[in-house]
């Protein structure tokens, strides 16, 4: 038995590599994904078509819940403004362009030639201008991947890697870059991000972190329902749906809300294209539903939650203090991300919760302009920030300016239609 259990591997791989002579890989043949997208991906390949496709997935229209002065809304943005002489690390513009989008430009120390953000996740030549030490895309038996931080090396300079499996993709199809979108991988061939697809198709299993692979699968592949990897194990978005339903949110990076996210995104799409069962379906918009009816209990006094949000044993939320600075962060982290996530719920479970929503945005925003008061805060800090900045921008409106007389007439009066927090 010993034996069979050491064998196995090898004998997975002996039938990979079989599969791929004979041209069964990845479900598909040899090379079709190298410089043309497999006719499956037909909606991904055209940037119109699929760039308007992701704007409805994401789209929040419960917005403007309130006020915020113009120049704290520009602060905070600004605060968010990568600096290159400090950190220009790849996490770094995977988050800065969820809030400045793909065409943010970044002047090199000792270049003084601007990088388009984009550019950077698409074509070694511009990330080499950044990362001297590593290269950003790699060509691969299978397509092209981005290498992941190895936490073995942290002494190795890994400014080049991605944080998580899948999230470069994951970001590219977020902005809406299409599959057809050429790449440069700095080895004088072809290649376009449906080479990143195929890398990520063929490799695919249900095990581990696959929360970023399951949006890019989510809004790259459907309307197919179905890919199969490269030892020929076919899955479909009903066995994606079921994984990540039995997964313990305590799993979930970023207190819970990485799947909680992949579910939500897979369930708008599949409202635009049915890729789930009717059985899947539902299972799906209930454990939503529970997890959605569990944020608004859990929601504290001062509007903010926990990363324990979701902890049903209510000792939990005891055991924790939560008045360091360090669990202030946690609360940065863990409202601004559920927020994120909130916003993708169907409108009419919002609707009814505008005060929950409304209360975590203005307590997020004055504790940011709090916390962005000290010195490199943000910059330690960018991912949680720049969850919160996103969503507090998202969510807020520049508030109209009223002129010193106004407010010396009646200082506490607003302009009809105004609204306050909760209206």
């Amino acid at each position: 038995m010993r034996a069979i259990l050491f064998a196995s591997p090898m004998v997975a791989m002996l039938l990979g590599i079989v599969a791929w002579r004979s041209g069964a890989l990845a479900g598909i043949a040899p090379g079709a994904l190298k410089s043309s997208v497999a006719p499956p991906f037909a909606r991904a390949s055209v940037p119109s078509e699929f760039g308007e496709f992701v704007q409805r997935i994401y789209s929040a229209p419960q917005r403007d819940l309130f006020d915020l002065p113009a120049e704290r809304r520009e602060a905070l943005r600004e605060s968010l403004r990568p600096d290159p002489a400090v950190d220009v690390s790849l996490s770094t513009l995977l988050h800065a362009v969820q809030v400045f989008g793909g065409d943010l430009t970044i002047t090199i120390p000792d270049d003084e030639r601007a990088v388009r953000c984009l550019d950077v996740l698409l074509d070694v030549q511009s990330a080499n201008r950044l990362y001297a030490h590593g290269h950003s895309l790699v060509r691969t038996r299978y397509g092209v991947r981005v290498p992941e931080i190895n936490e073995s090396l942290l002494s190795t300079p890994q400014g080049h890697s991605q944080s998580h499996h899948g999230q470069v993709l994951a970001t590219l199809a977020r902005l809406g870059v299409a599959l057809s979108h050429s790449l440069d991988v700095g080895d004088g061939r072809p290649a376009t991000v449906a080479d990143m697809l195929a890398d990520l198709v063929a490799n695919f299993q249900l095990e581990g972190e696959i929360y970023w692979d399951a949006v890019a699968l989510a809004l790259y592949v459907s309307p197919e329902t179905t890919w199969t990897n490269r030892f020929g194990r076919r899955f479909s978005f009903d066995d994606l749906a079921e994984e990540l339903l039995a997964r313990d949110l305590s799993d979930s990076p970023c207190a819970g809300t990485h799947a909680l996210i992949s579910l939500s995104v897979l369930q708008r799409v599949d409202q635009e294209s049915p890729v789930l069962s009717a059985a899947c379906r539902q299972r799906l918009l209930a454990f939503l539903r529970s997890k959605f009816d569990r944020a608004a209990r859990s929601q504290q006094a001062d509007g903010l939650w926990t990363p324990l949000w979701h902890a049903e044993d209510p000792t939990a939320l005891r055991r924790v203090k939560w008045g360091s600075d360090l669990s202030r962060l946690d609360t940065v982290l863990a409202t601004g991300h559920l927020l994120e996530w909130l916003l993708l719920c169907p409108l009419e479970w919002r609707e009814p919760t505008r005060e929950m929503l409304t209360r975590a945005a203005v307590a997020l925003a004055e504790l940011l302009g709090e916390r962005a008061k000290h010195p490199g805060w943000v910059r330690y800090n960018y991912c949680p920030a720049t969850h919160a900045v996103s969503v507090v921008l998202t969510l807020s409106r520049a508030a109209p300016v009223v002129s010193s007389a106004d407010r010396a007439i009646d200082p506490g009066a607003r302009k009809e239609g105004a609204t306050t927090p909760g209206s």
